[in-house]
């Protein structure tokens, strides 16, 4: 009877790992996210939070759906204020969330929430806060004006040569408007390629190149930073 037991124990033994690839000795790399609704306000953080990119805007969100994962969470506000200013895409807020907590997050509960339990038509923002945030913007362009102008325009071009006119009046007008802004567009360019300076290499363009780049907002905070010291150094050397 024992050296039955002997024998089955030896064949166990001789288990070749090759032939058995479902059995591994090394530990799974594959990350584990956590579920969103499990998320605490004390859930640890994988990568240290920025501010709130929205602390001063306010518009209706009182209503709670209780089988919405994201009007029941102490993070509801978190999730609204990301998705506000990341140009309204459910999907950098899921990446923000992941990155942030390990947090798994769909896009259809984001997309659902943010359509249906909340009203944002009737945005408000404090006016003093909203030119301080219009000016961070601007500070973007600094050394870019060409840039903001050229695409300020080419929107309107495409806005107007995209309107129907049914009149021959109307679309004298519209044909007019267009050979406009194409001529500024034109002058643009020419005074660029015309002036000496630009001629020189624009770090500032190629800062914010890597900016538009960068996948996550921090990482976008610390370029931007980067660009206001690096312009008010230069303004204050021209003194």
């Amino acid at each position: 009877m024992s050296d039955n037991n002997s024998e089955q124990l030896i064949e166990i033994n001789s288990i070749s790992l090759v032939e058995h690839s479902e059995l591994s000795l090394l530990p799974d790399d594959t990350k584990i996210l956590i579920p969103f609704k499990q998320l605490t306000l004390d859930s640890p953080q994988l990568v240290d939070l920025p501010p709130d990119p929205c602390p001063d805007i306010s518009y209706p969100n009182s209503y709670v759906e209780p089988k919405c994962v994201i009007c029941t969470s102490p993070w509801r506000t978190r999730v609204e204020h990301e998705y506000i200013s990341n140009g309204q895409k459910p999907q950098r807020v899921r990446t923000f969330f992941e990155r942030h907590f390990g947090a798994k997050l769909t896009w259809e509960s984001i997309s659902t929430h943010m359509n249906f339990h909340c009203d944002l038509s009737k945005i408000q923002q404090d006016g003093q806060l909203y030119y301080q945030h219009r000016e961070d913007d601007l500070s973007l362009y600094k050394y870019r004006e060409d840039d903001l102008a050229l695409m300020a325009l080419t929107d309107q071009l495409f806005e107007i040569k995209g309107m129907t006119c049914k009149s021959a009046d109307l679309k004298l007008k519209r044909a007019a408007t267009v050979a406009s802004i194409s001529k500024q567009i034109s002058q643009i360019k020419k005074d660029r390629d015309s002036n000496s300076s630009l001629q020189n290499i624009n770090f500032f363009k190629i800062l914010m190149d890597i900016h538009d780049k960068m996948k996550y907002d921090e990482d976008k905070q610390i370029i931007r930073a980067a660009v206001k010291d690096l312009r008010e150094q230069l303004m204050s050397d021209n003194k």
